[in-house]
């Protein structure tokens, strides 16, 4: 299919084909227009009005777009992002909390781990302690 295609490329547009996106376009083709360039016409045309074809179009114009995030200050610094942390409740049957997980931020890389955390008990709404430990832990597992 490979080298099919690669044959097939540099076929002229078929005469038909040139004349629609000739008028679509509004303007004159190359007498040279080959099919491959006859399709790209096309898909750019289609991404005007198609968000997946455009995004197909720049794919493979300016290359996918990294799933990255980089946050800087106006002068160009990095800004500090915040800590988040995550908290996961274990409950009885009757509602109340039996133990509270919180997930920290994991430490920098090339620090040393912060030491395991000690249990604490967890208040209930009279004042009272629970059975329930408040674990800290960097790493969900």
């Amino acid at each position: 299919m490979t080298h099919a295609l690669e044959f097939a490329v540099d076929l002229p547009c078929p005469p038909l084909q040139k004349k629609n996106l000739q008028r679509i376009l509004g303007v004159q083709l190359p007498h040279s227009l080959t099919l491959v360039q006859a399709a790209a016409i096309g898909q750019l045309i289609k991404a005007v009005t198609n968000t997946q074809t455009a995004a197909w179009v720049a794919d493979r114009t300016d290359g996918p777009l990294l799933g990255r995030l980089q946050l800087e200050s106006p002068g160009g610094a990095p800004l500090l992002v915040p800590n988040l942390t995550v908290q996961f409740v274990e409950m009885n049957a009757e509602g109340k909390a039996i133990r509270v997980i919180e997930l920290d931020t994991p430490p920098p890389i090339g620090s040393d781990p912060p030491p395991p955390p000690e249990p604490l008990p967890v208040e209930s709404g009279d004042g009272s302690s629970d059975a329930a430990t408040k674990l800290s832990s960097p790493d969900p597992k």
